[in-house]
């Protein structure tokens, strides 16, 4: 076995890829998780999820989870909150109230600390109403609960213990571009938050609230080396700690061509990091 002691992976388009509806994650990763973790190593989920999903990933796979969840707004390590960031009440209003008021986002949530997600109730088109519901049907195993409701995401706006906002300037082939876009645009306005651009997506989150500090808070925490540590994503997101997990990063062969740059690494499944962590002659024994 390799010196990997940690795998810190991405949720959506990597631990859950191909999508599996039912099972959640593949058999092929699920068997490499089992053997990673029966040799002692550790698998840290790091997403742009809400601390709900890490419990139910947790579920599923049927092994002991740390994560990080909001893009490093909240880190739960041996069932204890051991780190959580909330975005100052004043600040998100005030963000929210600009973009907003420039007609920008066709959908927002909140990620709270109570409610998990909640969304503004707002008049769409048809064409939007109808593509997010068969989306969300789409999802399966992977859909999360959420409030849809005007009354509640002002209380929740209102009250400052959101640990994530999230934008979509819109829906198609485009959404990805204007996006990523916009997230550089809306970064220089608001330098006192982290905001980046996520799949169709525009994520907010207080200054300082990353993936990569995320990682290394939890590092600290345990007194974990970083060489030690792996980092696999596969979107805008991920590109912090392939940064700063330079060394061991991987990123989808899917992902974006301008992410998959930020990794020294790429792959096509998650279960293909075993022929990294277990060198290939060490694999072959073992299976002669």
């Amino acid at each position: 076995m390799s010196d990997i002691k940690l795998i810190a992976t991405d949720l959506d388009g990597t631990l859950f890829y191909p999508k599996k509806k039912r099972r959640m994650v593949p058999k092929d990763t699920k068997a490499f998780i089992d053997r990673f973790t029966d040799d002692g190593g550790h698998l840290l989920l790091v997403t742009g999820r809400n601390a709900f999903f890490g419990e139910k990933v947790g579920r599923k796979i049927g092994r002991p989870l740390d994560y990080i969840a909001c893009n490093g707004s909240l880190i739960v390590c041996g069932g204890k909150t051991i780190f959580e960031r909330t975005i100052p009440a004043d600040l998100v209003q005030r963000v929210f109230k600009e973009i907003s008021d420039e007609g920008f986002p066709v959908m927002t949530f909140l990620f709270t600390k109570s409610r998990n997600m909640v969304c503004q109730k707002k008049d769409l088109a048809l064409w939007v109403k109808t593509g997010y519901s068969i989306y969300r049907l789409w999802q399966g195993t992977y859909r999360e609960p959420y409030f849809k409701d005007d009354a509640i995401f002002q209380e929740e706006l209102q009250k400052g213990e959101i640990y994530k906002m999230m934008m979509f300037p819109g829906f198609g082939k485009k959404s990805k571009t204007v996006s990523a876009l916009m997230a550089r645009v809306f970064q220089e306005r608001y330098p006192e938050m982290n905001i980046v651009a996520s799949d169709q997506a525009i994520e907010f989150t207080y200054k300082g609230c990353t993936k990569s500090e995320g990682i290394s808070f939890y590092l600290d925490y345990n007194q974990i080396n970083v060489d030690n540590v792996l980092v696999v994503g596969d979107s805008g997101n991920d590109v912090s700690m392939f940064e700063s997990f330079k060394k061991h990063s991987f990123c989808m062969e899917h992902g974006l061509e301008d992410v998959k740059a930020h990794a020294s690494h790429v792959i096509k499944r998650f279960s293909d990091l075993e022929n990294y962590v277990y060198p290939y002659a060490e694999t072959t024994a073992e299976n002669d």
